[in-house]
């Protein structure tokens, strides 16, 4: 990565072992998989460790259905996975959508 700055976040890109998480959800479905949580705590786990970053969350989506549809879809994943880790006790003003 060239530690550029992302226009649509703000924020230095930097590549970090384990990065990217990848949570995979239902089809038409916003809500993480139970499966998937420890996957999320694991990530506000070395989010806390790491004061220096912040957290880009971004959810997609297939290529069905609207693009409207799907950009409101992604967006709700998103939400929802940035949910689980400031759940597990990640600060909200440290994660990006």
């Amino acid at each position: 990565n060239d530690g550029s700055i992302d226009d649509r976040t703000g924020v230095r890109r930097a590549d970090v072992d384990g990065f990217p998480v990848v949570v995979y959800f239902g089809f038409d479905a916003d809500r993480v998989n139970s499966g998937d949580i420890g996957k999320l705590a694991q990530v506000a786990g070395w989010l806390k460790s790491q004061p220096g970053y912040v957290l880009v969350v971004e959810g997609h989506c297939d290529e069905r259905g609207t693009e409207e549809y799907n950009r409101a879809l992604g967006e709700r994943r998103a939400i929802a996975a940035e949910n689980v880790v400031a759940r597990h006790g990640a600060d909200l003003a440290r994660i990006r959508r």
